[in-house]
């Protein structure tokens, strides 16, 4: 957690030419309630909610949730990493092509549903208004990055931060 006194070190050691501060978008802006398995759980519940009712047919969550974790299988096989990227997209692409259904309309229902969990699943962190309000009254600009957010696209965080109360300005 950030503090007022770890904040005023990282400022006065600052180049005056330094006008931009970045944040990790976790743990220091937002912090998710629940373990990440009960967000992917929820996702792939609503997943198969929306495609059943836009389509009328019906996905099994068993094993839409087996095929999810299988693909992050062989994605950390075919990676160097402890942790393998890769995003929703490319998952929902796969399982599309692997159950012969519509990549398109699995894209947009599947992408909502993930996105729609994220946002039911995160709070501000409580140092977060504190660490902005910090660098607004020093004439800063903040900017929120990750470099944990593989799964979800940069486009999909920058869609997520406004639904926990930031705004542009903030």
């Amino acid at each position: 957690m950030l503090s007022i006194s770890a904040l005023t070190r990282i400022s006065d050691r600052l180049h005056p030419a330094v006008r931009l501060v970045s944040f990790d978008v976790f743990d220091t802006l937002l912090m998710r309630l629940v373990p990440s398995e009960q967000v992917v759980h929820i996702a792939i519940k609503n997943l198969c909610e929306r495609y059943r009712q836009k389509t009328f047919c019906a996905l099994s969550f068993p094993d839409i949730l087996r095929h999810r974790i299988q693909f992050k299988q062989k994605m950390v096989e075919r990676s160097y990493f402890s942790e393998a990227e890769w995003t929703v997209s490319q998952w929902l692409k796969r399982l599309a092509a692997d159950r012969s259904l519509s990549a398109e309309m699995l894209l947009d229902i599947g992408l909502q549903a993930e996105f729609d969990a994220e946002v039911l699943c995160l709070k501000k962190a409580a140092s977060a208004d504190m660490a902005l309000s910090f660098v607004k009254d020093r004439g800063l600009m903040a900017i929120a990055v990750s470099d944990t957010w593989m799964i979800i696209s940069q486009r999909a965080v920058g869609r997520i931060i406004p639904f926990v109360g930031y705004t542009s300005s903030a």
